[in-house]
């Protein structure tokens, strides 16, 4: 199931179950972060490399 869909689920008849849809919420933004922050210089000289004219 992705994630997004699991996310979207946490909402029940008692309400929003706020610490699963956090939990759920952090596992799925965690990844992209870590992959940004060992990426970051790749990025940046790309984007100074292009911003040269």
């Amino acid at each position: 199931m992705p994630r997004h869909v699991m996310v979207a689920s946490q909402t029940g008849s008692q309400g929003i179950n706020w610490w699963s849809m956090a939990a759920l919420s952090t596992a799925a933004i965690a990844p992209l972060v870590v992959v940004g922050i060992f990426l970051e210089r790749y990025i940046v000289s790309g984007l100074t490399t292009g911003a040269g004219k």
